[in-house]
């Protein structure tokens, strides 16, 4: 796993396979998100990335500053 954070310093010689979302903990529903894009990275020959916000984007768009996380990054 790389992590990276901007998106400019991601470069990737394959194609990839994205899902984007606030993954804020790691719940079932996104264990299931996680595990099915795997496999169908898998199954297509292309790269996973899983694309994740910080601060989380209600904070950065609606000044919201009591928002409820599970993990942070």
């Amino acid at each position: 796993m790389k992590i990276f954070h901007s998106t400019k310093d991601f470069i990737s010689p394959k194609k990839t396979i994205v899902t984007i979302g606030t993954f804020d903990g790691v719940h079932v529903g996104h264990q299931k998100i996680i595990r099915n894009i795997v496999q169908n990275g898998i199954d297509l020959d292309l790269e996973t990335v899983i694309l994740t916000f910080f601060p989380h984007p209600r904070m950065v768009l609606n000044g919201e500053s009591d928002i409820k996380l599970l993990n942070t990054i």
